[in-house]
């Protein structure tokens, strides 16, 4: 019998198929599928956020549009604090094509968003 992720993971596979098309979240949820073929365990689908906190107001959150897969992070990490994260975790973005270390990998996002001349694109990087 096949588990709720098989199935989910099954239901992608068919959507691609079909619409022969892919955004990031269905290459983050093959990508994770492929690691959990390979017996990896500790993966998670996250989204990129910008962060801004202005004094005397609620933190606002971004959604910055754009899946991606965490590997061997650690249960403590804080999405809010990307320096919080183990060093050997491992972020694989299929979208962007790449495979790295947390730090590498934080940096090539940061460097998009500075490409990224939108006024709303400005705050502090978290994953959510």
């Amino acid at each position: 019998m096949q588990t709720k992720d098989q199935n989910f993971l099954n239901q992608v596979i068919e959507d691609v198929k079909i619409h022969k098309l892919a955004n990031c979240g269905e290459l983050a949820i093959l990508a994770k599928g492929a690691f959990l073929a390979n017996d990896y365990k500790n993966l998670q689908l996250t989204n990129l956020h910008t962060k801004w906190h202005r004094e005397g107001f609620v933190d606002t959150y971004e959604d910055m549009d754009h899946c991606f897969l965490l590997i061997n992070s650690n249960e403590d990490a804080d999405y809010d604090d990307l320096t919080t994260f183990d060093q050997k975790t491992i972020v694989a973005d299929p979208w962007l094509g790449f495979v790295d270390y947390i730090r590498p990998a934080i940096n090539r996002f940061n460097n998009i968003l500075k490409e990224d001349k939108s006024p709303t694109k400005t705050g502090k990087l978290v994953f959510g």
